[in-house]
């Protein structure tokens, strides 16, 4: 499973203003609550040049989860990219998609036939596309390991 974040470190050098101000009023998170979103940094940042948006390429970190098959994390590798998003979807749009396919097989969303997959790659890698682990079993992966584009 891959999950591709914005890189809000990129926009927001550590010990700046603005980086403070994220940490002591909003904890340093953002709060994603059905139909809301409280961003940590303003709302410029936030939803325009930091955000993942659709055709154009972002600054992301990439987390690769590795599950075992009973669906537990393994490994996670932490990878900075930059990434081409090739959607922006909702969880009310995806719910809507898999409520609209055919059920003919109950075990598989998708109604028996393949999962559709999502096109995947990363533009680049800075740094030579060293990654970070997440975890100590974690292997290091290079520019031309696959992120999903979120």
């Amino acid at each position: 499973v891959s999950y591709a974040l914005a890189d809000g470190a990129h926009f927001v050098p550590p010990k700046s203003s603005l980086f403070e101000h994220a940490l002591k009023h909003r904890g340093g998170s953002s709060f994603y609550l059905p139909g809301m979103c409280v961003p940590m940094l303003p709302r410029c940042l936030s939803e325009g040049s930091m955000s993942l948006n659709e055709n154009v390429v972002r600054q992301a970190l990439v987390f690769d989860m590795f599950l075992d098959a009973d669906g537990h994390v393994i490994r996670t590798d932490v990878i900075r990219a930059r990434i081409e998003n090739k959607a922006k979807l909702s969880y009310k749009g995806v719910q809507e998609y898999y409520d609209s396919l055919p059920s003919s097989n109950a075990n598989n969303p998708c109604g028996g036939e393949e999962s559709p997959q999502p096109e995947r790659g990363i533009c680049d890698s800075p740094g030579g596309g060293n990654s970070n682990s997440s975890n100590s079993n974690s292997n290091s992966s290079n520019s031309n390991s696959n992120s999903s584009n979120s």
